[in-house]
């Protein structure tokens, strides 16, 4: 009885050929094989993705390198620190917009200045300035040593805590009146019963959701814009 089944174990086991007499790989040399085809693809697709991130971080202007991302994962009350690192000097006309979204009020999305700046929806901008950070703001010491620590230029922002929003803050490069978005960041906070709930962290987006003019114009800064398109983006 047991020779029995070894004869038919045996019948169906891999041998070093097949019916038409083609060699196969001996089982543990096949298994050997393809472990090893396995983990070179697994190093090639880490390592692959590790440069994948460091690349998805750079930002150009012109096609030319001008600096990098460094986005950081929100705190635990929703405060937002993430920063531009530039390649040399910080380039002139610079600033970060930020955009919006609070889908339960009305005036959304429209651009969040960081002191007020144009006040409710159809009313000037303060200083006619859509930046998170404006002149004004940056002839404060205090906050001018924030944004400009180490020598980056950081966005830090810490939205009410029961309030949610979705956002889209853009380091953007401003000249008379022509925008040319940079790089893009998607964040937010999701809040149940007046509380956080929710932590949407950092991450870098080459799209945007919103149609630029729109929301420039419903913020109280008006049409008289010329905004760029990012690659694939309904941003003009």
């Amino acid at each position: 009885m047991w020779q029995t089944s070894v004869s038919c174990i045996r019948r169906y086991l891999p041998t070093s050929q097949d019916n038409q007499g083609i060699t196969l790989f001996p089982r543990p040399t096949l298994i050997l094989f393809l472990s090893s085809i396995l983990l070179a693809a697994l190093w090639f697709a880490a390592d692959y993705s590790h440069l994948s991130r460091e690349n998805s971080n750079q930002v150009l202007l012109e096609g030319n390198l001008i600096g990098k991302l460094e986005l950081y994962p929100l705190g635990e009350n929703g405060e937002l620190n993430i920063a531009y690192e530039p390649e040399a000097k910080l380039s002139q006309g610079l600033a970060w917009w930020q955009i919006s979204e609070r889908r339960d009020h009305s005036g959304y999305p429209r651009l969040d200045p960081q002191s007020s700046g144009s006040g409710l929806p159809g009313v000037s901008g303060e200083d006619e300035d859509p930046a998170y950070y404006t002149l004004e703001d940056l002839q404060d010491s205090a906050l001018s040593a924030r944004v400009h620590f180490d020598g980056k230029y950081w966005l830090r922002d810490l939205p009410s805590p029961g309030n949610g929003y979705a956002i889209e803050s853009w380091l953007v490069h401003v000249e008379n009146r022509t925008v040319t978005p940079l790089a893009g960041i998607s964040w937010g906070t999701e809040t149940r019963n007046g509380q956080i709930a929710r932590l949407f962290h950092p991450t870098r987006i080459y799209r945007s959701r919103f149609i630029w003019r729109d929301v420039l114009a419903r913020s109280g800064f008006g049409y008289n814009w010329t905004i760029k398109p990012v690659p694939n983006s309904p941003t003009a």
